[in-house]
């Protein structure tokens, strides 16, 4: 069949205009030629055609193709598992060192006030030695020597 009878004939099936024996005309060309004469992607599509199994009975079955030897396939769930997952000890680290922060900020500051009030009990202790300290050395030299 010539190439541009075929293209004119792929253009009416893309606008769903075709009848069924024209559409038998383009499968049985593409069963028959040689790949790479233009059409590949209307060659992609109708070979797929020619791989579905009892379409009168409404089954249609997949091929899968399999990926080159060495190629490694990621698939999409398990790598939003892993980001998911990355995501959430992320949040659960970062909650956590913000709530240790918090309670190690408490304890300082309840640390800090019990220093605070011993160094001022023991300021009023040091102060009350030396008022007495102060007073017994008054009253001392206010007492004479016999002596003199």
């Amino acid at each position: 069949m010539e190439k541009d009878k075929m293209m004119l004939l792929l253009e009416k099936y893309w606008r769903a205009e075709t009848t069924i024996e024209e559409e038998r005309l383009i499968k049985q060309h593409f069963a028959t030629q040689e790949l790479n004469d233009g059409l590949s992607e209307d060659e992609t599509w109708f070979e797929a055609i020619k791989d579905f199994k009892a379409i009168e009975n409404n089954e249609v079955q997949f091929t899968e193709t399999k990926p080159k030897t060495g190629a490694k396939v990621i698939h999409l769930s398990a790598l939003l598992k892993v980001a998911a997952t990355i995501v959430l000890i992320a949040g659960i680290t970062f909650l956590g060192l913000t709530v240790n922060h918090k309670l190690q900020a408490k304890r300082d500051l309840a640390l800090q006030q019990k220093a605070e009030a011993s160094l001022f009990s023991i300021s009023k202790a040091l102060n009350h030695g030396y008022n007495s300290l102060n007073e017994a050395t008054e009253s001392m030299s206010n007492i004479k020597s016999p002596k003199q």
